[in-house]
Order: C-alpha cells, then structure tokens, then sequence
C-alpha cells in the first residue's frame, strides 16, 4: 500500500502540480483554522460516501443515501477548492493535489454501480482515509511551526489544541466508518469481524473520555460535548447487549436505524469539531 502511495504522489509532482500554477484562479485564501477543520471533515466525507455507495448498492434506505452522496461529494470537492487556497508549504500544496487527484478515481468508482466498484472501494476505502489524514498531519506540523516567536507555553498550548481537534474529528469519521462496517456485514458484502467494529466503537468511547478531560474545554464545548456523549451513548446501547457483544443482525438493530443513528452522532461530534478548531483563532 505504501508503494501504491508513493508512486501517486510522484505522479502528482510530475503531472499535476506544475500545471495548477497555470490554471488555478485566485481566491480570497483561508485560515490555518478553517483549513485544519476542513481538512478533517474530508476525512469524514471520504467515509460517509463509502457508506452511502454500499446502501444504494444494498437498495436499503436507498432515497436517503442517494440524496446524501450528492451533498457529500459536493460538500468534498468545495473543501477540495477552499484548501487549495491555503498552500504555504510546498508539501501542503502537494497533499491537497494528492488528495484531488485521488479522489477522481474514488468519486468515478463511487458513482459507478456494481459489486466490483463496491468491492474496489471497500478495497481502497482505507488507503483514501490515509490521504486525507495526511493532509491533516502536514496541517498540524505547520501549525506547530508557524511563528518561532511563539513561547514554549504557546506552542504547547496550539498542539495540544490541534491534538484534541483532531481526536474530535476521528469521532466523527468513526461514525461513518461503523455505518459502512455494519452495513457490509448486514448486506453480506466483504463481513467485518465483531471484533473489529468493538474496535471502532472502542475508538470513539476512548476519544470521548479524553476530550471530557480536556483542559482547554470552554462551557460552550462541555455542553456540546455532553449532548455528543448523550447520543452516542444511546447508540452504543441499542448497538450491544448487557454483555457489550455486539447485535449483529437486522432484528436486532435495522441498517436503517444505524443510518439514520450514526448521522446524529456525527452531527454533535462535528459541532465539538468545529469549536475545538476555533480555539486556535482566540
């Protein structure tokens, strides 16, 4: 995967890069803050197509996934043209056209309908993920290193900020993630081991705990955090037994309810998301 990885970004450096010198038109650039935020949403997005894409493909609460993969693709491909306004490293620059070059192909093999375009994405899910989360790292070292002015307490203070951010926005991604991993179990498409959606739901309990810890949370984030809390707590329940093993059949828990669930929860971690990244602008 590492080798598929490097051979696409020496393509982009030989292909890509030089010819958007030519052709990008000028747009009023944003912010470090909105660049990280938006850099982490498309962590999510890249996820949340995936699930839709196995939903059209099952023909399960299908109107709902339809409607909602345009909105995401679109929502994606404006993050893609926002980042491109924020690019001062050279490396910033080469994973946004990374990620927009990738993402050609992942949005033709979404659109696409298919077992093997749905057996391509679940196969390439994963290494879309990385993309985008590399962008995310690229962000938070710059952050890191932006002004050598900054004291040792402030350089302290806007890593851990950009570290609880991005723990807020693995919530998030995670939801879409227990969606798509779910529904392929359900659909009998590529099932997932139980253990490895525990994982995932592990993951997102793990982060919560952390963020309720947080120094840096203000009464605004600690109200948002709770209602977060609050929902994915009743999702975890409906999710598992007293035993924590997971229900893993449609009488259980219906794919639909899990749709519809995740998306709430995601809604109240993107929330936490955002006022976590504007702590870096006060």
């Amino acid at each position: 995967m590492k080798k598929k990885y490097l051979l696409l970004t020496l393509t982009v450096m030989v292909l890509i890069l030089p010819a958007q010198g030519f052709t990008q038109e000028k747009k009023a650039s944003i912010t470090l803050t909105d660049a990280m935020e938006i850099a982490i949403r498309q962590k999510t997005l890249c996820q949340r197509m995936a699930k839709d894409k196995l939903y059209i493909e099952a023909k399960r609460n299908k109107s709902k996934a339809d409607n909602e993969l345009d909105r995401t693709i679109a929502e994606f491909l404006k993050g893609i043209e926002d980042l491109k306004t924020f690019t001062p490293t050279e490396d910033i620059k080469l994973k946004i056209a990374v990620q927009e070059y990738t993402f050609e192909t992942y949005k033709a093999t979404i659109l696409k309908t298919s077992k093997k375009s749905m057996r391509k994405i679940v196969r390439t899910n994963t290494l879309f993920l990385d993309i985008c989360d590399d962008l995310v790292k690229e962000l938070s070292n710059y952050s890191r290193k932006i002004d050598p002015r900054l004291s040792e307490t402030d350089r302290y203070t806007r890593q851990q900020i950009d570290n609880i951010t991005r723990i807020s926005g693995t919530i998030a991604y995670s939801t879409q993630r227990l969606a798509l991993y779910y529904g392929m179990n359900s659909f009998s498409i590529n099932p997932v081991p139980a253990k490895d959606l525990l994982k995932i739901m592990g993951t997102i309990t793990d982060a919560l705990k952390r963020l309720t810890v947080s120094e840096f949370n203000t009464i605004e984030i600690d109200d948002s955090l709770s209602e977060l809390i609050y929902y994915w707590s009743k999702l975890r329940g409906q999710m598992t037994n007293k035993g924590r093993k997971l229900k893993i059949t449609s009488e259980d828990f219906s794919e639909t309810e899990l749709f519809e669930a995740t998306n709430t929860v995601l809604d109240k971690a993107n929330e936490v998301t955002r006022l976590y990244a504007e702590l870096n602008e006060l």
